[in-house]
């Protein structure tokens, strides 16, 4: 049902034009249809830049039982409105910011931020742009800067499994599955939609 869901299927089983491009990315099918989207919402950068922290973003927060208060207060920065994946987002984009080896690592410290994790994003990152640029798929530069409604519309053209609708009762319901969670119970949703 996900790769028909993707448009990277037909109703027959077969391959899609847009399966074909997504084929070509090294990343899980929904990941490929949300860089795909990217460059209609106009941004592919964004969207790499998340991609990226999303492969290591278990690693990329430290967060111990000793340490937890701790790494909260300091993440309180980083906090988007909109949710974890700008969260993230401002995370790199803070990191980029310094200058030389040892100010990044004393951020990440800092920060809780794990530095060999971010070395892995940013390599990954690399290698996302270069396949980008060697597929022809569009200029990976394009960025809607601060704007985060255009991310997260690039990121339901792939994740619309991981979605819900916030209903009047304040309770959500899954967008494929109907299943409702009340308020008080953690959504196992990434996504949540008005």
């Amino acid at each position: 049902m996900t790769l028909h869901g993707l448009e990277a299927l037909d109703k027959q089983g077969r391959i899609t034009p847009l399966g074909r491009k997504m084929a070509q990315l090294p990343l899980e099918p929904v990941y490929a249809r949300v860089l795909l989207a990217s460059f209609a919402e106009g941004c592919p950068r964004e969207i790499i830049d998340l991609v990226s922290l999303l492969g290591s973003r278990d690693q990329l927060i430290i967060n111990t039982a000793s340490t937890r208060e701790q790494a909260t207060a300091a993440r309180q920065k980083f906090i988007h409105r909109t949710g974890d994946h700008m969260m993230l987002l401002n995370i790199l984009r803070a990191y980029e910011e310094l200058d030389g080896k040892d100010e990044r690592k004393a951020w990440c410290m800092d920060n809780f931020v794990s530095f060999k994790a971010i070395q892995s994003v940013l390599d990954a990152r690399k290698q996302l742009r270069e396949r980008v640029e060697r597929l022809g798929l569009g200029d990976w530069e394009e960025s809607v800067g601060d704007d985060a409604e255009p991310v997260l519309n690039a990121l339901v053209g792939g994740l619309f499994a991981n979605t819900a609708l916030l209903q009047e009762d304040g309770s959500y319901r899954h967008t494929l599955t109907k299943q409702v969670r009340l308020p008080d119970h953690p959504l196992q949703f990434s996504l949540a939609a008005r």
